[in-house]
């Protein structure tokens, strides 16, 4: 997710670390390197925390986080015209 590697740089970078931004958010550190990996769906509430973090507007990171998680299904285009509007 191409989203959530941003986000996640960017939150790592105000935190120091990969290993600081875990702590920060109260998880393991391999819940960071998965996230990174593709390995673990982001889902809206981790995107919402990770833009808090980095300086970034929360509620689109969520939006674009449920978009995301909708990509290839029959719901990703009407996600994309009800919630794109809002970000």
């Amino acid at each position: 997710m191409e989203l959530g590697l941003s986000l996640i740089d960017k939150a790592s970078r105000v935190c120091g670390s990969d290993s600081k931004l875990a702590d920060r958010m109260g998880v393991h550190r391999v819940v960071i390197a998965e996230l990174k990996s593709g390995k673990r769906a982001m889902s809206p509430a981790t995107a919402a925390e990770l833009a808090d973090i980095a300086g970034e507007d929360a509620r689109e990171a969520a939006i674009s986080a449920v978009i995301e998680g909708a990509k290839g299904t029959r719901r990703e285009g009407a996600l994309r015209e009800i919630l794109g509007k809002a970000i």
